[in-house]
């Protein structure tokens, strides 16, 4: 009984050692597992619509990105906020670099994304109706992207008198040209009315065109003394009516004649001051003589703020209108007139849209730079020439 009793006592202090190691093992670990969850920390890495979560025991950006495999560049804008109750969070932005050339001088930039028209609008350069970019409005910004910005203007020009043009081409006098010039260097010159044929039928009464002037001449020579005698008064009463009917035949064919510069489309007469880059003539009633299709319709106004931009990306001015694109596609030449004729708003290009284009009740929004002219014009009528 005494031997069984010791070999009890035994087994219980072997037991206690037993569990006294198990006991000090599991604080061991619970331990450790606090300390480790302790130094974990969650972090949010945005890039832009991108947002990716990983657990770290890391504290620095660089190496909390290395972690994640986020690979970095050296336009990269990194930006850490710090850890918060076991929480950060780090963004990412790519920057880009673009320069932008207009007018002589090159702007620098840095930017975080967009577009060729963004990049434009952030170096304050706005764009002429005619200006060139050798990117389109539209196009994603790259980096290292270099803009050049090609400032178009086209003039017309009259020789009143006989002279050597820009591009070393002889002009008469009254010939019209239209005249192409970028960056300030005229680069083309388009006859569009030729000297001869403006002086000739503009010139019924004056004796400065030398072809006229020798017809006229002409004439008595070969009537003046052998004629009168076989026919002294009916020669002189006919002769009379002649110089009368030529000159209410000439202004006829003047006003009619397609080279008449009244014909030729001014900007001066519009509300657009577009240039077109091809000439089209007018009729008597404003009307262009030449033409694909015309749309009739409801026309509205609309203005926007100084620099805004359209949804073809160009800056907005007077003749750049708003359309459905369906119905006319962006780009389209047209002239635009109320069906009354009482205002011309002219040459104009398709360069926007607007919620209008879904109710279908506007034809054109045309841009004008005031609420008030806006308000002036209100709600009308127009004919739309498409122009070929």
């Amino acid at each position: 009984m005494h031997q069984f009793l010791h070999r009890a006592l035994g087994a219980l202090k072997r037991n206690r050692k037993r569990a006294l190691a198990v006991a000090v093992m599991a604080v061991c670990c619970s331990t450790t597992v606090y300390g480790v969850s302790a130094s974990t920390k969650t972090v949010y890495i945005q890039d832009g619509e991108k947002t990716k979560i990983i657990e770290t025991m890391k504290s620095s950006p660089a190496q909390i990105l290395e972690q994640a495999d986020f690979a970095t560049g050296p336009n990269s804008d990194i930006r850490f906020t710090g850890f918060s109750g076991g929480y950060g969070s780090i963004t990412v932005q790519t920057t880009l670099r673009v320069s932008v050339t207009a007018d002589g001088q090159t702007e620098y930039l840095t930017l975080p994304g967009g577009t060729v028209s963004d990049a434009l609008g952030a170096a304050g350069v706005m764009l002429g109706a005619d200006d060139l970019v050798n990117f389109p409005p539209t196009t994603a910004l790259i980096d290292n992207m270099s803009l050049q910005v090609d400032r178009v203007h086209y003039s017309y020009l009259t020789a009143t008198q006989s002279t050597v043009g820009p591009l070393g081409s002889p002009l008469d006098p009254g010939a019209t040209y239209l005249q192409k010039a970028v960056n300030g260097k005229v680069v083309s010159c388009v006859l569009v009315i030729a000297g001869n044929n403006l002086s000739a039928a503009a010139a019924s009464s004056s004796s400065a065109v030398s072809a006229p002037s020798s017809q006229v001449s002409s004439a008595p020579a070969a009537s003046s003394e052998p004629a009168a005698p076989s026919k002294p008064a009916a020669s002189s009463k006919p002769a009379a009516p002649k110089p009368k009917t030529t000159p209410k035949t000439t202004p006829k064919k003047t006003s009619s004649t397609p080279a008449t510069p009244g014909n030729f489309y001014n900007p001066a007469i519009a509300v657009s001051k577009l240039v077109p880059s091809v000439p089209f003539q007018l009729d008597s009633r404003n009307r262009p003589l030449r033409y694909s299709k015309i749309i009739t319709g409801r026309a509205t106004a609309y203005s926007a703020r100084k620099g805004a931009h359209t949804s073809t990306g160009a800056t907005v001015r007077t003749g750049y209108v708003a359309v459905n694109p369906k119905q006319i596609p962006y780009g389209t030449r047209m002239y635009i007139i109320t069906t009354d004729g009482a205002i011309i708003y002219g040459y104009a290009m398709a360069e926007d849209t607007g919620g209008f284009a879904k109710v279908g009740k506007t034809t054109v929004d045309l841009f004008y730079n005031t609420e008030s002219e806006c308000i002036r014009f209100g709600a009308r009528q127009v004919n739309i020439y498409i122009l070929s």
